[in-house]
């Protein structure tokens, strides 16, 4: 599994698909998901696929393979149902502003790529508005890794915006109104099981050996997993804390922010889990089986938790 894992081939990745469209049905024949969330579950692949380009297009590894994609998948999956649809909708529109972001080291000025950037994560804002805190934690990933220029800042800006305007505009001439609200589901986070709190152990290692990386990584290694090292953990930080601030404020409860809980926990483990696989080892051969059994026990940790 690890060499298929790892080879750099198109019909390899045909493994991430599979592997997710088995871990869904377990999860409808369970229970935990609902038959009818199928087009929450072709995001988290579409996501997949997307995370697969930026690990092969970014150059952040010398032989780019799966892994990565396969990890988001193998934890993505069994969280499915435990926040509305619309946060796993929306994260691929996340994804693409980020993709576009990883090639722009040695660009002095990008006004365009900053337009397009904030035009994906407005649109995605659009789609799941609880999904806040993720954007946040890429807009302070993106000023932490390359700062942009006053004339990227406005791009970003106009680009934020103009999917909002569009959005009233279309609402106001077909309503007559504006909008009072901003929410387009019931949905809301269920939770997680307090087992699957042993993920951030693996998950926060990972972070750590791949942070010590960057030491001998290229300019472009550096500049590429900074980006997706900062974004991942800075999105748990900002939806801790903003739970933190719900109950302190006196609310029971799941505050909305943890919509995108799931989703940043996911992210964090695709790009860290990797790196506990050293080329060479042994345990390297075992480790993909172990991240497949872990993803099963997290399904049944979210089944029992429903008894």
């Amino acid at each position: 599994m690890e060499r298929i894992l790892n080879s750099n081939q198109p019909v390899a990745w045909a493994f991430v698909p599979f592997t997710g469209c088995g871990l869904f049905l377990i999860s409808v024949i369970q229970g935990t998901v609902d038959r009818d969330s199928w087009p929450a579950f072709l995001a988290l692949l579409f996501s997949a696929w997307l995370m697969h380009r930026m690990h092969a297009d970014s150059g952040m590894r010398t032989r780019p393979g799966s892994i990565p994609s396969w990890i988001w998948v193998l934890m993505a999956a069994p969280l499915l149902g435990m926040a509305p649809d619309e946060g796993w909708l929306s994260f691929p529109f996340f994804l693409m502003g980020m993709k576009s972001l990883l090639g722009l080291r040695d660009v002095e000025q990008a006004p365009g790529t900053m337009l397009s950037t904030g035009a994906w994560w407005s649109s995605g804002l659009i789609v799941c508005p609880d999904m806040w805190c993720f954007v946040v934690a890429m807009s302070c990933a993106a000023v932490l890794v390359r700062r942009p220029t006053s004339e990227e800042w406005a791009s970003a800006s106009i680009g934020f915006v103009a999917p909002i305007m569009v959005l009233v505009a279309l609402y106001w001439l077909w309503h007559g109104t504006w909008p009072s609200t901003w929410t387009w589901t019931e949905q809301s986070f269920t939770g997680m099981p307090s087992g699957a709190a042993w993920l951030l152990v693996p998950t926060g290692f990972g972070w750590f050996v791949r942070q010590q990386s960057l030491i001998t990584a290229t300019a472009q290694q550096r500049y590429a997993r900074q980006w997706t090292q900062w974004a991942g953990i800075l999105g748990i930080a900002l939806v801790f804390a903003a739970q933190a601030v719900h109950w302190v404020a006196g609310h029971d409860g799941w505050s909305s922010a943890m919509t995108a809980a799931p989703m940043s926990l996911a992210f964090m483990a695709a790009w860290s889990w990797p790196w506990l696989m050293p080329p060479g080892f042994k345990w390297t051969k075992v480790a993909p089986f172990v991240f497949l059994v872990s993803s099963l026990a997290l399904l049944m940790l979210k089944g029992w938790s429903l008894l």
